[in-house]
């Protein structure tokens, strides 16, 4: 009801969170389709056409417990709604009428628990340095194609001069920085760090020709910047080596390397 839903506005806002306000299931469900930033669901169990459990069910189609958490609520004296709402996907529930410190202390845990989650996701699949995939993540996104791909492999010229020049700051500047080009240049691709000063773009080709323009363009334009840094000014060039045309990545990736190999000669 409106009445509820103005309380329950007026509770978070008083704790600085930002509240969407949904009056049935079906806009609800809109609303965390286009936006996939929102974090906690709260749900009664009695609103117009579905039922909350039936809305939280469909919410677990397509987003997880790592993304968003749920707190069912209800006023009913069902005693078996609380395990209708877990069983549906929901990770808590609250009981109307409830006090303001319950509600609080169950939002901010439902809270901290999706970050937590988060957190370790990020931990497991993310370089802790430039923020791209790492390798784990990466392999398990190659598993996922199913239309052609090529891969290349993108490696820092004499990365070990730059530490010895500059220092270990500045390599791990260059490296933030060919993450952020990477990014810019191949937005929607899969770009992971595999290591080192070594990186790899998956792309959607059948052909190593069909991706050398790009690269190359890459290549050429990266080389040609300067990054003004407090050591003096920062150049770096970049070395690549292609492989497409089949579905064996333990084979394009080798392939990959062996180009890069015979490009950095």
């Amino acid at each position: 009801s409106a009445t509820i839903r103005g309380y329950l506005r007026q509770l978070l806002r008083r704790h600085r969170y930002e509240v969407l306000e949904a009056a049935e299931a079906d806009t609800a469900l809109r609303m965390l389709r286009d936006d996939p930033s929102i974090r906690l669901v709260l749900s009664d169990h009695d609103m117009p056409g579905k039922s909350g459990v039936v809305m939280v069910s469909e919410i677990r189609r397509f987003r997880s417990h790592e993304e968003l958490a749920i707190i069912g609520v209800s006023g009913s004296q069902d005693p078996g709604m609380t395990a209708r709402f877990i069983k549906a996907g929901a990770d808590d529930y609250l009981n109307k009428p409830f006090n303001h410190e319950e509600f609080f202390c169950r939002v901010t845990r439902n809270i901290e628990f999706v970050e937590n989650l988060r957190a370790l996701s990020r931990a497991a699949n993310e370089d802790p340095l430039t923020g791209l995939p790492n390798r784990r993540y990466f392999f398990e996104n190659v598993l996922k194609q199913t239309r052609p791909f090529g891969v290349a492999m993108v490696d820092i010229d004499h990365f070990k001069a730059i530490n010895d020049q500059f220092g270990h700051d500045i390599g791990d500047l260059a490296l933030k920085l060919l993450a952020d080009l990477l990014r810019a240049h191949f937005p929607g691709r899969h770009i992971a760090r595999f290591g080192g000063e070594e990186f790899v773009i998956l792309l959607q080709a059948e052909r190593e020709q069909d991706m050398q323009p790009a690269l190359e363009t890459f290549r050429e334009q990266v080389s040609q910047m300067v990054y003004p840094t407090a050591m003096g000014d920062l150049r770096f060039t970049l070395s690549v080596g292609v492989a497409a045309g089949q579905n064996d990545i333990s084979a394009l990736l080798k392939l990959a390397d062996d180009r890069l190999y015979k490009a950095k000669q």
